[in-house]
């Protein structure tokens, strides 16, 4: 079982990341969504060189998208 000092130092970590999360940096830009097809991994990537090279192996399912910032 965690301890309460190891979930505050946790909580103070997401809370860090959350922080440097900044979507509005992001939104708008042109995003990938790739899904492979042996066991539904799914995961969005912003470099299209990579997209394109893990679509290419014919593992992957892409699709374009777009980084919503719904706030």
């Amino acid at each position: 079982m965690i301890q309460k000092e190891e979930y505050k130092q946790a909580r103070d970590t997401v809370n860090e990341y959350e922080k440097q999360l900044d979507l509005s940096v992001v939104s708008g830009s042109t995003c990938w969504i790739l899904r492979r097809t042996t066991d539904d991994l799914i995961f969005v990537t912003t470099d299209e060189d990579y997209a394109k090279r893990q679509y290419e192996t014919g593992d992957y399912v892409i699709r374009k998208s777009k980084i919503f910032d719904p706030l």
